[in-house]
């Protein structure tokens, strides 16, 4: 009897799932970085929260979310970081963590803005990612202020409390930035500068 011939091979036996949902490789790891950042804003907003709430430094508190957020988008580019800002903004606000939903603009922009301009105007390095992410969130923490002025929410002698928070956020730039550099690493770099 004569071996059939088949027109299709078949599947092989012993293949995991992952091999058999057709990622490629590349892919894999573009969607294992982005639940790494996805998984680091929810522990941000989580420690947030649950402990850096509690603690005033000079009337101010650490911002620790915003500074992830402007950080992620500052690192991956305006490209791939406006739609990051964008969700994870959503996120922050709804979450109830975030002052109101004018947050959600504010943040998004100001973060894309920062990308724009540190892939225009420098050069891709731990300086530049911080000025431009510092830049970013001390507009954020201050348009916040002006707008709590404006909606009577706090007065204009609680400038210094606001500028603390700005100040104490951007210090935190710099201990998120090995942890987000260390992930956006992960599936290849994203600038070709």
């Amino acid at each position: 009897m004569a071996k059939r011939k088949y027109q299709f091979k078949p599947d092989r036996n012993g293949v995991n799932v992952l091999n058999k949902l057709y990622i490629p490789l590349n892919l894999r790891l573009r969607i294992l970085k982005w639940t790494l950042y996805s998984l680091l804003l929810l522990f941000v907003l989580v420690i947030q929260d649950s402990v850096l709430s509690r603690y005033r430094i000079f009337g101010g508190v650490i911002d620790l979310a915003p500074a992830a957020i402007i950080l992620v988008t500052v690192f991956q580019g305006s490209y791939t970081g406006s739609v990051f800002a964008l969700i994870t903004s959503m996120i922050y606000v709804f979450a109830g963590t975030g002052p109101g939903t004018y947050a959600i603009f504010l943040l998004t922009v100001y973060a894309i803005l920062a990308a724009v301009f540190r892939e225009e105007f420098l050069h891709r390095s731990f300086s530049s990612l911080w000025l431009s992410s510092a830049s970013a969130l001390f507009a954020y923490e201050m348009s916040v202020f002006v707008v709590g002025v404006a909606g009577g929410a706090t007065h204009w002698s609680r400038v210094t409390a606001f500028l603390m928070t700005s100040l104490v956020s951007i210090l935190m730039v710099a201990v998120l930035y090995p942890v987000i550099q260390h992930i956006g690493k992960i599936g290849g770099e994203t600038w070709k500068e």
